[in-house]
C-alpha cells in the first residue's frame, strides 16, 4: 500500500498539492465563527459508460455536513463533506462500478470535499432561492476485497488518484424554515467530470459524472 500511494504522489505530485493548499486555505478563512452548520443526506447518479459493469446510473446513499467560511450579504463561501460508496471492479484497464453480486470487486469509499459559492434570493418569510458553484475533489480508496479483488488494489489505487478526482460543479436550492433556528434546504448539483479530458479512457465524456439531490437540515447558531 505504501509503494502504490509513493507512486501516486510521484505521478501528480504538484496538482495534488495545489488541491490541498486550495480547500485548506478556504476552511482556515472560516476564522470558527460560524453561523449555521448543516447535516446532508441525499442521493447520487454516477455515470457508467462501461457496457461490462454495473447498470447506469449507479445509484448511491451519501451522509455528511457543510460549514461557512465566509459570508457577505447573499453571498455565502461554504465548505461541505460527503461520504458514499460502492463497489468496483477492474475490467478493461479501468476501475468501473461492479454489481455486488460481481466476482474479484472492492468496496471503495468516496470522501469528497465541496468548496462552493451561494447566492440566494428571499422569496417569503419562509422560502428562499439560491444558486450554487464550485469545485470538489471525491477521493475514492479501495478498503475491502472480494474474492481475488486483492490483486487489483494498486491498479485501482493509482488509477483513481493519477487526477480522477476534480469535479467542477453547479446547482440551485431551496430553504424552508421549519422553526426560528432550523431549515430545510433541498438541493440539486451536476459534477461535471473534468479529468475526462485528460485522461483517454475510450468512455463518454460524461463516464463518472454525479447529480446529487441533497436534503440538509441547517441549525441556525
Amino acid at each position: 500500500m505504501c509503494y502504490t500511494m509513493g507512486k501516486v504522489m510521484r505521478l501528480h505530485r504538484p496538482l495534488f498539492y495545489i488541491c490541498l493548499l486550495f480547500f485548506l486555505l478556504f476552511t482556515a478563512s472560516g476564522a470558527w465563527s460560524l453561523s449555521y452548520f448543516s447535516v446532508d443526506l441525499g442521493l447520487i447518479l454516477l455515470g457508467n459508460a462501461e457496457e461490462n459493469s454495473a447498470p447506469n446510473p449507479v445509484i448511491l446513499q451519501g451522509v455528511g455536513a457543510t460549514f461557512p467560511v465566509y459570508q457577505e450579504g447573499a453571498f455565502t463561501v461554504e465548505i461541505g463533506g460527503l461520504f458514499y460508496g460502492t463497489q468496483y471492479q477492474w475490467v478493461n484497464d479501468r476501475a468501473s462500478p461492479a454489481d455486488i453480486e460481481r466476482a474479484d470487486n472492492f468496496f471503495v469509499l468516496s470522501f469528497q470535499i465541496d468548496g462552493r459559492v451561494t447566492y440566494e434570493w428571499k422569496i417569503s418569510d419562509q422560502v428562499d432561492l439560491g444558486i450554487e458553484g464550485g469545485l470538489s475533489l471525491a477521493f475514492r480508496i479501495p478498503l475491502f476485497a472480494w474474492d481475488n479483488g486483492e490483486q487489483y488494489r494498486q491498479d485501482m489505487t493509482v488509477y483513481f488518484f493519477e487526477g480522477r478526482f476534480i469535479y467542477p460543479h453547479g446547482g440551485g436550492f431551496v430553504d424552508w424554515a421549519l422553526t426560528e433556528g432550523l431549515e430545510l434546504r433541498f438541493s440539486l448539483r451536476t459534477y461535471i467530470p473534468i479529468y475526462n479530458l485528460l485522461f483517454s479512457d475510450g468512455l463518454a465524456f460524461w463516464n463518472g459524472g454525479m447529480v446529487q439531490a441533497i436534503a440538509s437540515l441547517n441549525f441556525k447558531l
